[in-house]
C-alpha cells in the first residue's frame, strides 16, 4: 500500500517509539497496523476538550511529538494488558517463585499517563481561532461567552448553554 509523506513519517515514528516486544508481534502489515494503532491515539487527542477532528494530514505539526509519546504510552499499556495475562505466583513448601511484570509497570504508566495527558491538554487549550478578526485563545471565558452569544443568536433559548 502506498501512504503519503505524512502517514510514512507517523509509521517511522511508531518503528522508533514504540516497544520493541509489541512490533515484533505485528506481522506482515506491520506498517497498516501501526498507522491503526496511530490513528487511535490521534481519536484519542481528538476528543480532548476542546473536540478537534484532525486527520494525519491537517493536524498541526506541533501535534506529531504528542502523537508519538501517544504510541509509546498505548503500546506499553496493551503489553501490560498481555502481562497481566501472564503473570504468576507459585508456591511448594519453602519454595516461592513469582512473575509480576505488571505491578513494576504501573507506577511508570501512570506517570506516563499524566504526562501524555498534559500534553495534549496544553495543546488544545492554547489553540487560537480568529474570532472578529482577533486571535482569541480557546477555552478562556471571552471564548465561550462569544460561542454562547453565536448559539443564543442562532437558536433562541441557547445563549446560557456554554455559560
Amino acid at each position: 500500500m502506498a501512504y503519503t509523506e505524512r502517514e510514512q513519517m507517523i509509521i517511522n515514528l511508531g518503528k522508533q517509539y514504540m516497544p520493541a516486544k509489541f512490533l515484533a508481534n505485528l506481522g506482515t502489515d506491520a506498517d497498516a497496523r501501526i498507522l491503526a494503532f496511530a490513528l487511535l491515539v490521534l481519536a484519542d487527542i481528538n476528543v480532548i476538550s476542546p473536540l478537534t477532528a484532525w486527520t494525519f494530514e491537517d493536524c498541526p505539526a506541533v501535534v506529531i511529538p504528542i502523537l508519538a509519546f501517544g504510541l509509546q504510552y498505548f503500546a506499553t499499556m496493551f503489553l501490560q494488558a498481555n502481562y497481566s495475562l501472564n503473570d504468576f505466583s507459585y508456591s511448594d513448601a519453602s519454595l516461592t517463585l513469582s512473575i509480576d511484570r505488571v505491578g513494576k509497570m504501573s507506577p511508570v504508566l501512570q506517570s506516563l499517563m499524566q504526562q501524555y495527558t498534559n500534553m495534549a491538554k496544553n495543546i488544545k487549550t492554547s489553540m487560537t481561532l480568529k474570532i472578529a478578526g482577533k486571535p482569541r485563545p480557546l477555552m478562556t471565558r471571552s471564548y465561550t461567552s462569544l460561542i454562547s452569544n453565536y448559539l443564543g443568536a442562532l437558536y433562541p433559548g441557547t445563549s446560557n448553554y456554554m455559560q
